[in-house]
């Protein structure tokens, strides 16, 4: 009988596999017997005791217990590009608040806030503020009364006129002045010469005068003209002379109510006061011009007694010389 190929038996986890042996000879076969150390099965479970489960349990470390409402921030790393805008940030916000710092405190200086003040510091501001007002005026009209010599300009006086021609030389205007029925003067400026026949404080009043003449037959037209000068008067005289003004025009306007006519009225209140200024100074020339307006006043209480065409035409002649004499003190 041939002789049965030997068997190679391999114990794999306990368990035998056959092999055959093709490449040994059939003279040398020989049975032999391969162990292998065994696996140890590595889910092999392992049998615990509920004893050895609690002691586990009681050794190990507790968990400290999260609070509620706190959130933990854990520490990491930023990455390059978020530490990039971070700074950036910071930087940008740091230079807009010193930006704004600096302009306020700019703004502020410039335009200082108000201070409130109680009502008792106003007031008493304010009384500092009047008696110190008060004081300085004081001594500076003192300073000017104590300034020898100080002198100053009459203000300029605007009237309306009725003249009856204009001539280039004073001859001239005095040889037709000489043929006029009625009162009049010649004013003297700038190489002409006009014969004046009435005036008035306004425009209208003066156009009422101009009808009154033409209808005597003798032609008249309205003119503005401004008396002033540029004489330097005692600054007492310059008051009277300013004071004067509005008393010459009250008489203007009276005789032009007796040229149309009619009675004048107040003339005596204006006379009183015509005494007061005449008091308040020592020049004679301006002595001379209150003089002359009281004698129109005076005709002009004896027109309104007497309705006489000869006392309305004297308070003419003198109101219309009054005019004459106040240019000559103005621009001496």
């Amino acid at each position: 009988m041939d002789k049965q190929n030997p068997k190679v038996t391999v114990k794999i986890n306990g368990r035998e596999k056959n092999i055959k042996d093709t490449d040994t000879p059939k003279e040398k076969e020989e049975e032999v017997v391969w162990v292998l150390p065994e696996k140890v099965e590595v889910s092999e479970r392992k049998v615990v005791s509920i004893e050895e489960v609690r002691n586990e349990k009681k050794k190990q470390p507790k968990k400290p217990k999260e609070q509620v409402g706190k959130i933990s921030i854990k520490k990491s790393s930023f990455s390059a590009a978020r530490k990039f805008i971070v700074i950036v940030g910071l930087a940008v916000a740091v230079g807009v608040g010193f930006g704004m710092f600096g302009l306020n405190t700019i703004t502020n200086d410039k335009q200082p806030s108000p201070v409130s003040q109680s009502p008792s510091a106003v007031a008493v501001n304010s009384a500092v503020t009047n008696h110190s007002e008060q004081t300085k005026a004081t001594e500076k009209e003192l300073k000017e009364d104590a300034k020898p010599g100080a002198t100053a300009t009459v203000d300029a006086f605007p009237i309306y006129i009725v003249q009856a021609g204009v001539f280039s030389s004073k001859e001239a205007a005095a040889k037709a002045k000489e043929s006029l029925s009625g009162e009049s003067v010649v004013f003297g400026q700038s190489n002409a010469y006009t014969i004046v026949v009435g005036a008035s404080t306004s425009e209208a009043k003066a156009k009422e005068l101009s009808d009154a003449y033409k209808k005597s037959g003798e032609d008249a037209y309205v003119k503005s003209y401004e008396m002033k000068g540029a004489a330097q008067l005692a600054e007492s005289d310059e008051k009277v002379m300013s004071t004067l003004q509005p008393f010459m025009a009250n008489v203007m306007d009276q005789v032009g109510k007796v040229v149309e006519g009619n009675k004048a009225s107040s003339v005596s209140e204006v006379k009183k006061e015509l005494d007061k200024i005449q008091e308040q100074t020592d020049n004679k020339e301006i002595g001379r011009l209150i003089k002359t307006l009281e004698q129109s006043v005076s005709s002009l209480e004896s027109f309104n007694q007497s309705s006489k065409k000869s006392d309305g035409d004297q308070a003419t002649k003198y109101m219309l010389t009054s005019l004459v004499q106040y240019q000559q003190i103005i621009k001496k």
